[in-house]
């Protein structure tokens, strides 16, 4: 087995250790794609230091990123560049250190199965934890390139590695990982948004567990990730925020203490208007989903409802406020125009013509609304009180 090495960096310093390692610590190394996210008037020095130093040793391409692409974007470009057309492709951050032999079971892998249907990872060591994938190792070595402790985590990677040893169907959600390029190019390569924490990773690995002719697999084999020089935009620094599982979905301007605050564009582009949740299964015990159903069209409001149930943690709940469309009529047919604490009539309808995304596109009663929960196979749904006239709650368990 062959693969092609995709890394993007903006890091001259990291990138030249990232590909040292790589070249001196792997077997089956055919090409490295790198995709340059630095300054452009480093990109000429970085272009000539590195074929000075690695190009007489490997293929080396070094690409700037002129499109400003994201990093998920970056991995699809060097995946689409690679000239390693029939074989594999490694997908790794620049701040990742693999140990000598890192890939020696890549070719008891290859005579054993048929690699052309199997996505393979490897256990990550990190400094700290990454909720985003479970199964990583919390040790440090280091949290700094220059703090690394070569010699010692070489020596844990052999003593904890097993030659003969991995896991069938134990992936986790984070480089590095290894695709069959074919595979990962007709699978539609990573989504492009939002950015993290909410890891396009999982999107596509979630996809292509949909195919059971596709095979997992997670090696037992250690590679040391830095994690503070990620790429990502939110780091081991930011884990208060992944840790929480309460989310306050389409927050608009209600930002509440304790929750993960998510709407388009506040703090992070997160647009469901597809329906779609991009959060791992089983994920938050409490979800507030507090006047947003009424502005999606029925349909997809159904589906943001069954990524609800999914996302949810086995009896967590969700908390749904909507404005009640049997009220709204019935003061308009009585000529009941508003009241303190309600809006308009019109208004509870049709929304507020200011904004598009303020329009109501769909209109719902509690019981409506039940029926709608118990199909999608919501274990209980209660109406709780609430503070408006004219809007009514339910808190749904999964």
């Amino acid at each position: 087995m062959r693969y092609s090495a995709i890394i993007p960096s903006k890091n001259e310093e990291i990138l030249e250790f990232c590909v040292r390692n790589l070249i001196r610590h792997s077997r089956y190394l055919y090409e490295i794609v790198v995709i340059w996210d630095g300054d452009d008037l480093e990109y000429k020095k970085i272009c000539d230091n590195l074929q000075l130093e690695f190009g007489d040793k490997v293929a080396l391409w070094i690409i700037q990123n002129s499109s400003k692409l994201d990093v998920y974007g970056m991995f699809n470009y060097g995946v689409s560049f690679s000239r390693n057309d029939n074989d594999h492709v490694l997908l790794i951050n620049d701040d990742m250190y693999v140990p000598p032999e890192w890939d020696i079971l890549l070719k008891y892998i290859s005579e054993a199965y048929n690699t052309e249907k199997m996505v393979i990872t490897f256990d990550v060591v990190e400094p700290g934890y990454v909720d985003v994938n479970e199964r990583n190792i919390k040790r440090e070595f280091g949290t700094e390139l220059k703090l690394f402790k070569e010699s010692e985590f070489n020596e844990f990677a052999r003593s904890q590695s097993d030659e003969l040893h991995f896991w069938i169907n134990k992936i986790g959600w984070y480089m590095p990982v290894i695709f069959p390029k074919n595979l990962f190019n007709e699978s539609g390569q990573y989504p492009t948004y939002p950015s993290f924490p909410f890891p396009n990773d999982i999107v596509l690995f979630d996809k292509l567990k949909q195919d059971d002719s596709i095979q997992f697999i997670k090696i037992n084999k250690k590679v040391y990730h830095f994690q503070r020089l990620s790429q990502r935009e939110k780091s081991i620094d930011d884990i208060e925020i992944i840790d929480c599982d309460k989310l306050n979905l389409c927050c608009g301007d209600d930002v509440k203490e304790g929750y993960i605050n998510i709407d388009k564009g506040k703090p992070d582009e997160f647009d469901i208007s597809d329906g779609k949740l991009t959060f791992p299964d089983n994920t938050f015990s409490e979800i507030l989903f507090k006047h947003a159903l009424e502005h999606f069209r029925f349909e997809i409001g159904r589906k943001i409802l069954g990524e609800i149930y999914r996302i949810l943690k086995p009896e967590g709940f969700v908390d749904i406020y909507c404005p009640d469309l049997s009220l709204a009529c019935s003061d308009y047919l009585s000529g009941i125009n508003s009241f303190s604490n309600c809006a308009s009539a019109i208004e509870r309808l049709y929304g507020q013509n200011t904004n598009e995304e303020l329009v109501h596109k769909a209109g719902y009663t509690s019981e409506t609304l039940t029926e709608v929960l118990y199909d999608l196979k919501f274990s209980k749904v209660e109406v709780l009180a609430c503070n408006n006239l004219d809007e009514f709650r339910l808190r749904a368990w999964r």
